[in-house]
């Protein structure tokens, strides 16, 4: 049935007053913004590769946003280092709804072979959609607790990353240098399909990139809590089982050694295509989807320029459980093997196989050398062989993963390994499980690492984790509430133990994280980002001494230089950081050489400092001196 003329007109008429309200409210870029980023692009190719195909509604949603955030990395990737179009609002927005109407039109002329609805299969009942909804508001809560009372970011991966995307901002380009450094100083960008998704997020929403940063683990975590429930329940078609991996999921810790989701950094970004990959590739399996197997490529793509070292293992995990899986069919099948399945899975394994590939046209340019030798054996340095990275010890100490993740929670995910196993369920799990701990163990025999340092390999281990303790506390209540119920043969009473263990296990998986947060570090105070703000009112680009914690933040703030950021060299500090902590620490004429070594227009120190050639411009609880020479 057509609507009338007075139905449309009022539609058209409600959508004019919201559009107009929220220009005035100023929440129409941010929402628009929102939309380019997380929704539109993904949900017309996803229309477009399933228009045959029936999904549930989590699963829609899981592959529209990382298909969105896929597209805008790529696309402004591509088209910025091959074609040099400038990284600009207009550009961005200008390319991904062009996508968005070839995906569309696509949409439109695709044949449609079979009827389909798209609706939950099986649907999930109000109760299920209402405890979804809040495990994953309580996982974003709980992830946004600890920036709820420090609006800065804390890490100084943060803060260096949030650099980079800020340079791309200024410079309307992918740049290769330090940002930091007023001097031309060459720096290959390793992870630059972070700092250009930062970049591009901050461009489309208009929000201060300094100041959001505290609500960005959040939104992270929130749409890794879904995809992590789309996998599981794909792969046990067991709604409690998928819910109650979303509880431990929650319940892991994060360290400035180990990172995680309490940070907003490359690996932090990397999780949910972690789980999205697993997820797509276990289905183009079971289903035989070509479709399955392109978006596994497309997101493999994506997070290797993400996280290289990620993306690097997910690519070997995921071909070494396909290569399992084929010469397991074979050796089963043997004769009766459906050609017409072969060439299917055939032709996606090679597209996944081949696809990925396509991020070295970025990486062996940039890490080519004088000789092949030399080539080789930087790339074998930075990408393949990874040795100790920290000096702290307690880390690589082998009961470390069951020390940080808790005895409980370890030995129900060994409950639901062997209910795994004996239910032959979650194989691609166990792949992904079994190489993360043979890197692991490589480690403690030989001491190096494979594609992936031992700290990022050990919170692979406990992403992998979460899934078989949610299948092990399933296991552990349900056979309590068998066991009463034959008992006791009283319903209520087995299921308020049920109640009470679950609780139980609730307060143990969250216990120590609020002493894990107490022992955050924080680079900066409210009021050094007072004074560094107002210093960006008064000079750009101009070269600030002041120390390396402080220094992150100079750029992101002010858009100033500075003599040297944070330092993560294992060799320990450079000959620069050693001369900020001559400066420092002594006198007048100690301090006038460095001065001028390094071109200085402003020191910037939390005391006093009376040397004539000094002049104070800032005072408050931290000092800024123009620097008069």
């Amino acid at each position: 049935m057509q609507p009338d003329k007075k139905t449309t007109t009022l539609i058209i008429s409600l959508l004019l007053i919201e559009l107009f309200l929220l220009e005035k409210t100023g929440w129409l870029q941010p929402i628009t913004g929102l939309m380019l980023i997380y929704l539109i692009p993904g949900l017309s190719l996803t229309l477009m590769l399933y228009k045959n195909n029936k999904l549930t509604i989590p699963e829609y949603a899981a592959s529209t946003i990382l298909l969105s955030i896929s597209l805008n990395v790529l696309t402004i990737l591509s088209s910025n280092l091959l074609l040099k179009i400038p990284i600009t609002h207009a550009k961005i927005t200008t390319q991904m709804l062009s996508l968005t109407a070839l995906f569309i039109l696509g949409y439109l002329l695709i044949p449609k072979t079979k009827k389909t609805n798209h609706t939950l299969k099986p649907q999930l009942n109000k109760p299920q959609i209402i405890i979804l909804m809040a495990s994953l508001l309580f996982i974003s809560y709980n992830t946004y607790l600890l920036h709820a009372d420090y609006p800065f970011p804390y890490h100084s991966d943060e803060w260096q990353d949030l650099a980079q995307a800020t340079a791309i901002m200024e410079n309307k380009n992918i740049i290769m240098r330090n940002p930091y450094l007023k001097q031309e100083t060459h720096r290959f960008e390793m992870e630059v399909g972070f700092n250009l998704f930062l970049a591009e997020f901050y461009i489309l929403t208009g929000w201060d990139p300094v100041l959001f940063y505290q609500y960005l683990p959040a939104l992270t975590s929130l749409i890794t809590g879904l995809i992590l429930f789309v996998l599981v329940y794909n792969l046990f078609k067991d709604y409690y089982i998928a819910i109650l991996s979303l509880l431990f999921f929650s319940g892991l810790k994060g360290t400035i050694y180990i990172l995680g989701t309490w940070f907003m950094v490359a690996m932090s970004l990397a999780i949910p295509f972690i789980y999205y990959i697993l997820y797509v590739v276990d289905d183009a399996v079971k289903k035989n989807r070509l479709t399955c197997y392109l978006l596994a490529s497309i997101s493999t793509l994506t997070l290797i320029v993400i996280h290289p070292g990620m993306g690097s293992f997910i690519y070997l995990s995921v071909l070494s459980y396909l290569a399992a899986l084929a010469v397991y069919k074979i050796i089963k099948k043997g004769k009766d093997i459906d050609l017409r399945v072969i060439g299917y899975n055939a032709l996606g394994i090679l597209s996944f196989a081949l696809i990925p590939l396509a991020s070295l046209t970025y990486f062996i340019p940039r890490l080519t050398q004088d000789s092949i030798v030399q080539t080789i054996d930087y790339f074998f340095t930075e990408f393949i062989v990874f040795g100790r990275l920290l000096k702290y010890n307690g880390i690589y100490e082998p009961a470390f993963i069951i020390d940080f993740y808790g005895l409980p929670a370890f030995g129900l995910a060994l409950l639901g390994f062997f209910y795994c196993i004996r239910k032959k369920k979650g194989q691609i799990v166990f792949i992904g499980l079994s190489l993360s701990l043979a890197n692991l163990l490589l480690y403690q025999v030989m001491g190096i690492n494979l594609l992936l340092f031992y700290e990022r390999t050990v919170y692979l281990v406990l992403l992998y984790l979460v899934i078989y303790s949610g299948a092990g506390l399933y296991l552990m209540l349900k056979m309590i509430h068998g066991l009463l119920q034959r008992i006791t043969k009283n319903t209520w009473l087995s299921k308020a133990a049920v109640g009470l263990m679950f609780l139980a296990v609730f307060y143990i998986v969250f216990l120590g994280q609020g002493f894990n947060r107490a022992r955050m570090d924080k680079q900066i105070t409210l009021d050094d980002y007072m004074a560094i703000k107002w210093l960006s009112t008064q000079a750009k680009h101009k070269v600030v001494m002041v120390h390396p914690r402080i220094a992150d933040a100079i750029y992101p703030i002010s858009l100033n230089y500075v003599v040297s950021p944070m330092s993560h060299s294992p060799e320990g500090p450079d000959e620069r950081i050693k001369d900020i902590n001559r400066f420092y620490l002594g006198n007048c004429s100690v301090k006038k050489p460095i001065l001028e070594c390094y071109d200085v227009d402003y020191v910037y120190f939390r005391f006093g400092i009376g040397c004539d050639y000094l002049v104070g411009v800032y005072n408050s609880t931290a000092n800024i001196y123009e620097v008069m020479l």
